[in-house]
């Protein structure tokens, strides 16, 4: 894997603008290629994105061009990239000991598979099924700008022991197929004379920068994919850092509108005019996204203990929080917010923003079987709940080596808290059953 920066834009960084000015920050495309892997490409930080698409049995409806191939069982997988929908068809070559060895995917987007080259699987052979990834690159257009995004396609199959299956249409049946990204947008800008980062993703892997799904009544939908933004200094970016994109961005007390609309080429920043206080947060926050009640998203990095806020009433939408024990570890808490959750008014300097602490543990119960038989499998899930009606979604430690503390650790995670206990009663108030929670 070798490392690429290409130039979208030509414009001079600006220095550090007065307080009413707007800082445009002119934007590299940052992306991983395939081929022998360099010490720096593994160093660098760039973002992943997933696509998960959707696989077909028969030619899906459209205009296409398709090659001739062999066998009988062709696989086909589409996927909106750039704005509109692709075609991929997985073929095989002529060993029969590797099905779905070729891919032939539609670079240029016009439809036209027969006229494109395939791309040969780099295998790696299972004892009961196959795991191929294909590595190409999609030439893509945002904006009034060419792109070109790498891509990897990953099929694979995979049988249970002793049930090895060889039939191609069944084998075509099972098999999954998913795509993914690593590439992002890149540049610098500077505030008060600190130097910052910024890093924008392709997290639903649609070949775009800078998505944001619709919002549903004003707040994110459950389990959808907007893009990321990393802001930070010279620190090197981890996943973690990741925020979803915004409409606002308040950084060293400073609060800005973001204009996307210019994207892949610069990114502007335009001063934020109205009415502002200052914030108290409970914890030590390492990012904190929230959402008005019409639905603008304001992004917060790194914002501490103290912040400022456009006035107005917000939602939690996550954050990531840290804290050390009493041995000096450094733990980190994350937790995603809720679209019923709190709705808190921010009106007068100094308003303390209540979320977090205390955490309030329930646990839920679902049973599969049905109720004619006399035993069914019972499955709980622990949920952790703050002030503000967010999910704790992370909890761990990241000091390494760890010193030893009195918080009480899992023995199968060491970076983990020790795993909840839980007893369930029968209607006489009897012990029914007891255990322990489970991570993952």
């Amino acid at each position: 894997m070798s490392l690429t920066l290409l130039a979208l834009a030509t414009l001079a960084l600006p220095g550090q603008p007065p307080p009413e000015s707007s800082i445009r920050i002119p934007l590299t495309q940052l992306r991983r290629e395939t081929g022998s892997p360099s010490t720096r490409s593994r160093r660098t930080f760039i973002p992943g994105g997933f696509n998960r698409g959707r696989k077909h049995r028969q030619v899906p409806p459209g205009d296409w061009q398709l090659p001739a191939t062999k066998g009988e069982n062709p696989v086909f997988f589409t996927a909106r990239l750039g704005g509109a929908e692709r075609l991929f068809l997985l073929a095989s070559q002529a060993q029969e000991d590797r099905p779905y060895d070729l891919l032939y995917p539609d670079r240029d987007g016009d439809g036209d598979l027969a006229e494109e080259k395939p791309v040969a699987a780099q295998a790696s052979r299972r004892s009961r099924g196959f795991y191929h990834r294909f590595s190409f690159t999609l030439n893509l257009r945002q904006g009034e700008t060419d792109l070109e995004v790498p891509f990897n396609l990953s099929a694979y199959y995979s049988s249970r022991r002793g049930t090895e299956v060889k039939d191609p249409a069944r084998i075509a049946a099972l098999m999954r197929v998913y795509l993914y990204t690593s590439s992002a947008l890149a540049g610098s800008f500077e505030m008060d004379g600190e130097e910052y980062r910024l890093l924008i993703g392709d997290n639903d892997g649609d070949g775009l920068y800078g998505g944001q799904p619709p919002l549903a009544d004003g707040f994110p939908k459950p389990r959808t994919r907007a893009d990321l933004v990393y802001i930070g200094g010279k620190e090197n970016f981890t996943y973690q850092d990741g925020m979803r994109r915004g409409d606002h961005l308040v950084l060293a007390g400073r609060i800005y509108r973001v204009d996307w609309s210019r994207l892949p080429r610069e990114l502007v920043l335009a001063p934020w005019q109205g009415e502002a206080c200052t914030v108290e947060l409970p914890l030590e926050m390492t990012k904190l996204t929230l959402a008005d009640r019409q639905g603008a998203l304001v992004m917060l990095p790194r914002p501490g203990r103290h912040t400022r806020l456009p006035r107005g009433d917000y939602r939690v939408v996550s954050y990531l929080a840290t804290r050390r024990d009493d041995g000096g570890n450094l733990w980190v808490l994350g937790a995603s917010g809720q679209a019923t959750g709190k709705l808190f008014a921010l009106r007068s300097p100094g308003t303390a923003i209540a979320l977090g602490e205390p955490f309030l543990p329930r646990a839920q119960i679902k049973a599969r079987g049905k109720p004619s038989q006399e035993e069914v499998d019972v499955y709980l899930r622990l949920h952790l709940t703050g002030v503000a009606g967010e999910e704790v979604n992370r909890l761990l430690c990241t000091s390494r080596p760890m010193q030893s503390s009195s918080l009480p650790l899992s023995k199968k995670r060491k970076t983990y808290p020790k795993e909840a206990s839980y007893k369930v009663m029968d209607e006489t108030g009897e012990i029914a059953l007891e255990g322990n929670f489970r991570y993952g």
